[in-house]
């Protein structure tokens, strides 16, 4: 996508797509590949209140994030962590299944 907006003379940029530090490692990634000059990624992890679903959460350190250079996302699920969000979320009335 950055490719083809670059082509264009048009810029690639996110906001705000970081629940529980899973997509913000996913979009540090993205943006850590965008071509031309990407929009700054912009977060509100500081809302977050400790439901932190990773072993080793992305940092910001000095207004910057570092890209993990581990495989994949380079983050590691917290599966006890997810279990219990998910029981919570399965134990509200109302949600989507």
């Amino acid at each position: 996508m950055s490719q083809l907006l670059d082509s264009w003379g048009l810029t690639w940029g996110v906001h705000s797509n970081n629940h529980f530090g899973i997509t913000l490692a996913a979009f540090a990634q993205v943006g850590a590949a965008a071509v031309g000059e990407p929009a700054p990624l912009d977060t509100h992890w500081i809302w977050q209140d400790g439901q932190n679903l990773l072993e080793d959460a992305p940092q910001i350190i000095g207004g910057k994030l570092q890209v993990p250079d581990a495989p994949g996302l380079g983050v590691h699920l917290d599966m006890k962590r997810v279990e219990e969000a998910n029981r919570l979320y399965n134990s509200l009335p109302n949600h989507c299944f």
